[in-house]
């Protein structure tokens, strides 16, 4: 069984959500990601970068 989301609930959000209601719908952004295993150990793990504005030119705080 699955939560219900917010929006189901009737909690009003400006706009509408893109075609996969996700992060990487916004334009501009960047989304990586790496796992690490590591099967001696039974370890699994990773990390997820987003980078808020894409290729811009000069780096400029969020």
């Amino acid at each position: 069984m699955t939560k219900p989301r917010a929006r189901d609930l009737g909690l009003p959000f400006p706009g509408t959500p893109g075609p996969l209601n996700a992060i990487t719908d916004v334009a501009g952004v960047h989304v990586g990601f790496t796992t690490l295993t590591d099967p001696a150990r039974d370890m699994r793990t990773g990390v997820t970068a987003i980078i808020p504005r894409g290729d811009a030119c000069a780096p400029m705080p969020v």
